[in-house]
């Protein structure tokens, strides 16, 4: 599935080329004026993964808290490369095309495992939560409130389903480590959106990454 732009969600097609958020090197945009009108919602995660990146020098190689946040700069990596895919199956997890206020009351968790003799991730379970599960994590849940207050008042959109990516059961790292992502399609994108077995598709394609050629130019 094709990347998309974090502000209109325009897809990377034809004559529309995206560029990386210079600073953080995560957030695609197609435009600068799209990157402009974003910042306020994206600010706070960019200035959240140039800090985390500073930190990791501040630790010596093999610092069990070094590991953390190397496996949580990947993590985000694999985040926005898999983010349309993880949105389509987040579509169909919470049954969407059904059930448009689902985004309100329900989440979904995928859990992956870090492969470093391959240097990426595999998903090895994913399932549906409530929305509320994630309460007491005050950062995760106030982002995905101002994007989805963004999304459902400002472009007519229905609002965000928080996609919750975790990293540490059964390994070796001291606690586990989160990534989140969003998808935010309008009645008729979710209508459109292709219908296929969810769980099947991220285990069975989502660690099968392709490289990362997507230019830095803002």
């Amino acid at each position: 599935m094709t990347q998309s732009c974090e502000h209109c969600f325009k897809p990377e097609e034809g004559s529309t080329k995206l560029d990386r958020c210079s600073a953080c090197r995560w957030a695609l945009y197609c435009s600068r004026a799209c990157q402009s009108a974003n910042w306020y919602l994206h600010k706070s995660i960019c200035r959240g993964i140039v800090r985390c990146n500073e930190k990791i020098d501040s630790f010596p190689p093999g610092d069990p808290e070094r590991k953390v946040l190397e496996i949580t700069a990947e993590l985000r990596k694999f985040t926005g490369r898999n983010r349309d895919l993880l949105g389509q199956a987040a579509i169909q997890a919470i049954n969407l095309h059904a059930n448009h206020d689902a985004p309100n009351k329900l989440a979904l968790e995928v859990h992956v495992q870090w492969l470093p003799y391959s240097a990426r991730f595999r998903v090895i379970h994913a399932f549906v939560q409530p929305l509320e599960v994630y309460a007491n994590l005050g950062d995760v849940v106030q982002q995905r409130a101002l994007y989805h207050h963004k999304n459902k008042t400002e472009d007519g959109l229905m609002g965000c389903i928080l996609i919750m990516i975790k990293c540490g059961e059964g390994s070796d790292l001291p606690r586990p480590v989160y990534s989140f992502t969003y998808c935010a399609p309008d009645h008729d994108g979710a209508a459109r959106a292709p219908k296929f077995t969810w769980m099947e598709e991220l285990i069975g394609t989502i660690h099968e990454e392709p490289p990362l050629s997507t230019a830095v130019a803002w």
